[in-house]
């Protein structure tokens, strides 16, 4: 079977990869980080420097998903708060499906972030489509 979404196969695979080495870093740690990352954005290289600390902490997650080292209800809810502040509907999807799963294995901060998730996804589903709508 093919997915759309390289990330939502290793998701889903991920079950069956196991853990190879322990990271130097755990979900929590990036969770903490991104929480306290509010500098003061008020210069392009400002702007740029942030977004490039974001992209690193997703990326840092999608390696932990990738060996299979978030399974618990409190690092599936650490995971998504971090893919959440992602730019693509990929990353509100997956982070949807994480806040999901962190719900279900009893971690009830969750119940915020899986509504969150699935609002920011379908406000930019829906962006696309009038979108492309009104090239057409």
């Amino acid at each position: 079977m093919r997915f759309a979404c390289p990330t939502l196969a290793a998701l889903i695979a991920g079950p069956l990869m196991l853990a190879q080495t322990a990271p130097s870093f755990n979900v929590h740690q990036v969770f903490v980080q991104d929480d306290e990352d509010h500098p003061a954005i008020n210069t392009p290289q400002a702007i740029a420097a942030f977004e490039q600390r974001h992209r690193d902490r997703s990326q840092q997650v999608r390696d932990l998903l990738a060996k299979g080292q978030i399974t618990s209800a409190d690092q599936l809810y650490d995971a998504a708060w971090v893919l959440q502040h992602g730019e693509t509907a990929d990353d509100y999807l997956l982070a949807h499906i994480l806040a999901v799963d962190a719900l279900a294995k009893g971690n009830t901060n969750a119940k915020w972030l899986t509504a969150a998730t699935l609002d920011r996804y379908l406000q930019l589903a829906r962006t696309r489509s009038c979108s492309e709508r009104s090239t057409r």
